[in-house]
């Protein structure tokens, strides 16, 4: 996902704005505990940073793992 999307990014933007700007993209997702399957509910996000555009970007992951059984109290930390 943060590949697609800096990719994106590059493409949108680079030509206009890539000598004079830093570029970075963040995504997240978040799987909630369904009641169905009874799955634990997890998430993660990252961002992508590349200062000078020629080097590889920096990268920076996050997991998470709700440990509560109720799901109205998962939304509270990664808020």
């Amino acid at each position: 996902m943060l590949d697609h999307e800096y990719k994106l990014l590059v493409e949108r933007l680079d030509e206009q704005f890539g000598a004079e700007k830093t570029f970075f993209v963040f995504a997240d997702t978040v799987a909630a505990r369904s009641f169905k399957e009874r799955n634990e509910s997890h998430g993660w996000l990252g961002f992508d940073f590349n200062p000078n555009h020629v080097a590889n970007q920096a990268r920076s992951l996050f997991t998470s793992a709700c440990l509560t059984k109720e799901t109205s109290n998962n939304k509270k930390p990664l808020a």
